[in-house]
């Protein structure tokens, strides 16, 4: 169980992330489909967040990849 991550601080707002660590983020929740995506306008979308969705990261489903 993680209740601790960099990610949960940032969320509660206690820690920010780093350049990279903001990338990372952007890549897994698609943020250059976002409207105002600013400097993340022109990378590829990772599609991750789609099924690993927050809180727990899960859809709760399984899935033959």
């Amino acid at each position: 169980i993680s209740n601790d991550s960099k990610y949960d601080r940032v969320q509660r707002g206690e820690a920010t992330f780093t350049k990279e660590e903001a990338l990372g983020n952007a890549l897994f929740f698609d943020l250059a489909d976002e409207p105002n995506a600013g400097e993340y306008a022109k990378i590829p979308t990772g599609e991750c967040a789609h099924c690993h969705i927050p809180p727990h990261f899960t859809n709760q489903l399984f899935f033959n990849n």
